[in-house]
């Protein structure tokens, strides 16, 4: 990782025609970026299943 003031840049993924770069800056935390139409599809599909175990782990509102 190379590191400055308030950021940080990390190792570029590419592969089979996606790219990815990932960094790191005091406003956003840590990030994933899409380089290509097929590295944001990629970053779609990792979303949704994020987005789905988290949901499986959220209280559920239960009127009382």
């Amino acid at each position: 990782m190379i590191q400055g003031l308030g950021e940080g840049i990390y190792p570029s993924f590419c592969r089979d025609g996606w790219g990815l770069e990932a960094g790191w800056d005091h406003w956003s935390g840590d990030y994933l970026y899409a380089t290509s139409v097929a590295g944001d599809d990629l970053l779609r599909q990792l979303f949704a299943v994020i987005e789905a175990g988290l949901a499986s782990h959220l209280p559920v509102d239960r009127p009382g």
